[in-house]
């Protein structure tokens, strides 16, 4: 077992003995735990409460341990006992939980304290440039420290540079892209701190969509995130590996595939293992803990996309609010988010039955109020046959809205562009 903190230890004795007290946890998270292992317990207590799945009886706890996992220092009679015992006399999971929060602050801040000593004694480092740095880190953490301002004429000056740069990189400066031509062509992009829906009715193939946007920007090495709050990672993943290989997946669902098929999926696997695309995939999750999780992945190495599926499975942290004010704050921290680290947030969102069979419309979104005041893009695929959509453009904020029409292959679950596809993006090559 890791290191723990005699916090950690209560705080988990007490779920153990009370599961009802994860109540009283706020946004605590998993990587909060100095004791990696008992950050894992966590989240495996966190997943089957959401799940309806936590009894209040410490065999039920042991079991659960046992199958998520668990070491067995902690997964065993001993190790369960001995984290009640620590727990003391009383309910005092909220205390806690503050304290396993307010430590893993201070780790945080004292690793940061080290990264910023480093910028400083690099004298090629402008001290100016590492207060912004400095000041960045602190945001991140959310003190509250107020954020610089700058000069117009100093942005000004900062957008020209980087034009000339890119021009003279031979980088035509498009956003981030999805590999659809036509598509890519028409928005430019998706870009920094951008807020993207795409919306659909269920099975027209959003996920499909944002999972091969994902893998268009991860081969070419760009880090995404990927919050999936409908499919478990390995489906996703199945997805992916039996699109690349052209191995049908109703194949794998009946049991009907060979040896030729699971070859042909192994070497997709080598071929894409080096693919920096990270899933996350709780059962549920609110919008803060997805928040929690992206920055962690960013301070690891830098994102370059988020992706969010779907919009309406996020759980509110207040369930007296209504829907629609729920909606509002996690689309209005969806888009924050994508400020704060700089990269788009592609959002996918579920269009509500008068959506059925007909052009989706801006109406067809539910709660559509607040989800078009904080896009910047709103797109909706409509379905026009068995091997055609159309993606619809109903907002966006940097351009004109239209229609894109694509190609649908249901075997592979994947679009392509028609095949009169001839933009000027296709002549200047893929970025």
């Amino acid at each position: 077992m890791n290191v723990s903190t005699p916090s950690e230890s209560a705080l988990i004795g007490t779920i153990l003995y009370r599961p009802s007290t994860l109540d009283e946890c706020g946004e605590l998270t998993p990587f909060d735990f100095l004791d990696q292992e008992l950050g894992r317990v966590f989240e495996a207590l966190t997943l089957a409460r959401s799940g309806g799945f936590l009894a209040g009886d410490l065999g039920h706890m042991l079991a659960l341990l046992i199958a998520a996992g668990i070491d067995r220092s902690i997964a065993s009679v001993e190790g369960v006992n001995r984290l009640v015992g620590a727990c003391g006399i009383g309910s005092y999971a909220g205390y806690h939980a503050a304290q396993v929060r307010r430590m893993a602050s201070v780790r945080r801040q004292v690793a940061l304290c080290g990264r910023w000593s480093d910028w400083l004694s690099d004298d090629a480092n402008d001290p100016a440039e590492v207060a912004e740095w400095v000041a960045d880190d602190l945001a991140t953490l959310g003190t509250g420290v107020s954020i610089k301002t700058r000069d117009f004429s100093d942005v000004a000056s900062e957008v020209v540079d980087t034009l000339r740069a890119k021009l003279a990189a031979g980088d035509s400066g498009i956003g981030v892209c999805t590999g659809l031509m036509r598509l890519d062509d028409t928005l430019g992009g998706w870009h920094d701190g951008e807020l993207v829906i795409v919306a659909a009715r269920p099975g027209a193939g959003k996920t499909a969509l944002a999972m091969q946007a994902a893998m268009y920007n991860g081969r070419r090495g760009r880090r995404v995130v990927y919050a999936s709050l409908e499919m478990r990672d390995r489906e996703l993943v199945t997805r992916v590996l039996c699109g690349e290989s052209q191995v049908d997946g109703r194949r794998l669902r009946l049991g009907t595939f060979d040896a030729a098929d699971v070859a042909d999926i192994d070497a997709t696997r080598a071929a894409l293992e080096a693919v920096p695309v990270t899933i996350y995939d709780p059962p549920s999750a609110t919008v803060e803990r997805i928040q929690s999780v992206v920055r962690f992945e960013n301070s690891r190495k830098p994102v370059s996309l988020i992706v969010v599926d779907y919009l309406q499975l996020i759980r509110s942290a207040d369930g007296s609010k209504k829907r629609h004010e729920q909606i509002g704050e996690q689309t209005a921290a969806l888009k924050s988010l994508a400020k704060d680290i700089g990269c788009p947030v592609l959002c996918l969102a579920q269009l509500n039955r008068e959506a059925e069979g007909v052009e989706p419309q801006m109406s067809h979104l539910r709660e559509s109020g607040s989800i078009e005041q904080d896009a910047d893009m709103i797109l909706a695929i409509h379905k026009t046959g068995d091997g055609t959509a159309d993606l619809l453009i109903l907002k966006h904020r940097a351009g004109q809205r239209g229609v894109v029409p694509l190609n649908w292959d249901g075997p592979s679950t994947s679009f392509s562009d028609p095949d009169d596809q001839f933009s000027n993006f296709n002549k200047r090559g893929v970025p």
